[in-house]
């Protein structure tokens, strides 16, 4: 089963695929800065789930400022495919300077499409002359915590389902991510809303399940959004899984890389 990921690549930019990214052109070095081809880090990435037999099942790429920057999504399997999600990577990367180039893990839901990223397993590297040599192993070490999450993360869910979530402490969690940027403040009414009425049956259930996908519902990307906007989701979703781990009574690990997208993607 494949993740929508077309909900993703509206709005502004140029939706592509892995074909169309290798016959972008590579600005030449200058100095220390050293961009490397879009197509080259999805390659990586690719070639770097083989040895833990996953593969991409699904991707999507959308090409902003002229090409410049790269978003993408890939979604990957492996041979115990779980009926509620799938693993989800995104990447980026940049010929003007203003990104790194970087893997974020996380996980999709089936029903939805809804995307979630831990904060666990995240890589940024910058362009230097030394990308290409230490990119490979620093994509391998990612994939291979994706490996051994790969259970881990199906027994998350489950207790995310058993817990249950009153309206007042659905209140409360949703001020905590409104506090913690989760999401705009603005938008706290139409999370409340959809958390109350979702759009989806499947999260009738008053559980801590269904006010994480209250909450990603909500930010998906709106219509003219900018293709950066993929790379926000990251950062926000892994102060969600914070907030809900915490919730939970799980143990949250600190992102090795913390990430401060909104301020990275400024102009």
């Amino acid at each position: 089963m494949n993740l929508n990921f077309d909900l993703y690549v509206g709005g502004k930019g140029t939706k592509c695929d892995r074909n169309q990214l290798a016959e972008l052109p590579t600005p030449d070095p200058i100095g220390r800065w050293s961009p490397i081809p879009h197509v080259t880090l999805v390659n990586e990435l690719e070639k770097a789930l083989v040895p833990f037999n996953m593969k991409v099942s699904n991707e999507v790429f959308k090409l902003d400022k002229g090409g410049a920057r790269m978003f993408g999504l890939l979604q990957i399997e492996n041979c115990n495919n779980n009926p509620d999600f799938s693993f989800v990577a995104g990447v980026r990367n940049s010929h003007d300077k203003m990104i790194r180039a970087g893997v974020a893990i996380g996980e999709g839901t089936f029903v939805c499409s809804n995307l979630r990223f831990s904060g666990e397993i995240v890589i940024g590297r910058k362009h230097t002359k030394e990308i290409l040599n230490e990119l490979p192993d620093l994509i391998t070490g990612a994939v291979g915590k994706l490996s051994e999450g790969w259970s881990k993360q199906a027994d998350i869910i489950q207790k995310y389902k058993e817990i249950e979530v009153t309206p007042l402490a659905g209140r409360n969690l949703l001020v905590e991510c409104a506090k913690q940027l989760v999401f705009p403040r603005t938008q706290y009414m139409d999370v409340l809303e959809e958390f109350e009425s979702p759009r989806h049956p499947e999260f009738k259930d008053r559980n801590l399940w269904s006010l994480m996908n209250a909450v990603t519902e909500i930010l998906k990307p709106r219509e003219n959004s900018s293709g950066s906007t993929l790379w926000v989701l990251p950062a926000r979703t892994a102060r969600l899984n914070i907030i809900c781990n915490e919730f939970a009574g799980i143990s949250t690990f600190a992102p090795e890389i913390p990430i401060d997208v909104e301020t990275e993607l400024a102009e």
